[in-house]
């Protein structure tokens, strides 16, 4: 059994998850505040467990997905009051197994739309997905490095904070769509590396995905001509 794999039952599970990651790609501004973190922490764990159904799996792998997702939801959301050491570990434990979750979906949804010999809309939607995991994937790499380096990020503009939570966010997307604004620079070279990194990957990964769309439209319309020409 391919264990990133999809399964071909669910064929509209992508366009089920583009949706909600849609909806929580403009809900991210409300994690400015306490309240609104909660909303987008229950986001991601929605987008974890809608991921994990996507997946085709054997029972016992899918009752540990799912208890990691619920796992990770609660340490994102859990607050010690005086303790730095407990917030920092337990957020910590929580963006990793984000990250984590991320991977799999995306490489589980990339098996599957690489593999695939037809055009359809199933296969754009599971692309566009993957393009926006992948900015909330750096997103998380980027929280992580926060957590050891607090300055890692230098902000042009006192009216940013990253303590907000949405700058961050913002800095992720628009460096994967290799924008760029430079109001918010990072300055630790790990965070360096990771935002090259994801330029690169920005840049690369629509060139790749457009061609490979545009190679199975050339297949399907040569094998829609030469059967019409049989017939």
């Amino acid at each position: 059994m391919n264990i990133l794999g999809i399964s071909s039952k669910q064929k509209t599970s992508f366009t089920k998850l583009l949706i909600d990651l849609t909806i929580l790609f403009f809900l991210t501004p409300l994690a400015s505040n306490r309240f609104g973190y909660l909303i987008i922490s229950f986001g991601f764990l929605m987008t974890n467990l809608l991921v994990v159904n996507t997946l085709s799996m054997p029972k016992l792998w899918i009752y540990i997905l799912r208890l990691l997702a619920g796992l990770s939801f609660i340490l994102d959301i859990l607050y010690f009051e005086g303790s730095i050491i407990l917030n920092t570990l337990t957020n910590l434990v929580a963006q990793i197994s984000y990250a984590s979750f991320l991977i799999l979906a995306i490489l589980a949804i990339g098996s599957r739309i690489f593999s695939q010999i037809r055009v359809d809309l199933d296969v754009i939607n599971g692309g566009i997905c993957i393009f926006i995991l992948l900015g909330f994937l750096w997103l998380m790499f980027y929280q992580i490095i926060l957590i050891f380096d607090p300055d890692a990020f230098h902000l042009s503009s006192s009216v940013l904070e990253l303590e907000n939570g949405y700058e961050i966010v913002y800095y992720s997307f628009t460096t994967l769509t290799t924008l760029g604004y430079g109001d918010i620079v990072p300055v630790n070279k790990f965070a360096m590396t990771l935002a090259i990194s994801e330029a690169i990957v920005g840049l690369m990964y629509p060139s790749i995905f457009i061609a490979r769309l545009v190679g199975l439209y050339t297949t399907q319309a040569k094998a829609n001509e030469d059967r019409s020409n049989i017939s």
